[in-house]
């Protein structure tokens, strides 16, 4: 058969060519050698670890990748006990989705990893508003479609209360302008975006039941007011 002719197997376009043979491009004479015939092989459908409870292709021996990893690093293999999140885990605490190779299994977060602990797996799903008593409906959803966070202390409505009964200037004029966190003077002439600039804190958090009440008002740097977040005494 001229070397010049097309293949035989259907709908193939190369030539037989000088290393083809028996009509056959030399693509399909190769195939036909191991297996003997030109037919596409069948799909290879991977073997799957024989770890019970592991879906995972193997890798190495008869194991995944991660089981044969266990077994280099301590000489044995055995189902592991936890599994990183799947596609659509969401976290327990707030109901954010968990980010798949973010190497957490149910927290979105660090911080809602420490608030599972704290409450040792039981998350409460009612709490009582720091400031007026209220009760905080945890599993409420916000507007990002998450369950209000398990660490809140403020209602809706307290929350959105932002005026103060006393601007920073007015408790300079009564107070003077020393930081009432760090002790140091706070000078007023700063402006944003400088964090060392006049804030109002509360004395008592609003966040622990304090009050906006002068009495409960007191001058600080933004970063110290910042930094103390929703604590009463702040080692500086």
């Amino acid at each position: 058969m001229p070397k010049t002719d097309p293949c035989s197997v259907a709908e193939c376009e190369s030539i037989v060519g000088t290393r083809g043979a028996r009509g056959l491009c030399p693509r399909h004479y190769q195939r036909f050698l191991r297996s003997g015939t030109t037919a596409d092989p069948a799909p290879r459908v991977p073997a799957q670890c024989s770890v019970e409870g592991c879906e995972n292709a193997v890798r190495n021996r008869t194991w995944c990748a991660a089981h044969y990893s266990q077994w280099r690093r301590k000489g044995e293999v055995k189902p592991f006990s936890y599994k990183w999140a799947a596609v659509g885990a969401n976290c327990v605490i707030c109901g954010s989705p968990v980010a798949p190779g973010s190497r957490r299994r149910k927290h979105c977060s660090g911080r809602c990893q420490v608030m599972d602990s704290r409450h040792k797996g039981g998350r409460p799903t009612v709490k009582t508003c720091a400031a007026c008593g209220d009760s905080i409906d945890l599993l409420e959803l916000t507007r990002r479609g998450q369950f209000r966070r398990a660490d809140s202390q403020l209602c809706s409505s307290c929350k959105k209360q932002t005026r103060w009964a006393m601007t920073a200037d007015e408790i300079a004029q009564r107070d003077g302008t020393v930081c009432g966190i760090c002790a140091t003077q706070v000078d007023m002439a700063l402006a944003f975006p400088d964090v060392m600039r006049k804030s109002v804190d509360h004395v008592i958090p609003r966040a622990n039941g304090g009050l906006d009440v002068p009495s409960n008002l007191q001058l600080a740097h933004l970063r110290c007011n910042a930094s103390k977040s929703n604590r009463t005494h702040m080692s500086v």
